[in-house]
């Protein structure tokens, strides 16, 4: 206890370190962030009812065209419809789309 009152010892100084980073408030949305609100939007899968015959061409045109899923086929199959449309009709197509998507 003696020890704690002597004045011979000297504290010893360490030098402060500069921060790394200074605030700034364009750096508070990071790059990180936008990709990980990017995955939350992926969107979640659902599932229709289909004859076993359509399942089945479904299943073999995945085979065939060598794609993952049948989402994928079936993708590229209603693009190519949607090609085809009529300008009215297309309108008609993005404007009922719009009304579902918000529904949802």
């Amino acid at each position: 206890m003696s020890n704690l009152l002597n004045k011979d010892k000297k504290i010893q100084r360490v030098e402060n370190k500069p921060p790394e980073n200074t605030y700034n408030p364009n750096n508070i949305f990071t790059v990180e962030q936008t990709k990980k609100k990017e995955e939350k939007v992926k969107e979640k899968p659902t599932s229709i009812r289909l004859s076993k015959n359509s399942q089945q061409r479904l299943n073999t045109l995945v085979k065939i065209l060598d794609k993952e899923n049948v989402d994928q086929v079936l993708d590229l199959l209603l693009t190519n419809y949607e090609s085809t449309l009529s300008k009215e009709k297309k309108k008609n197509y993005e404007t009922l789309l719009k009304l579902l998507s918000k529904k949802i």
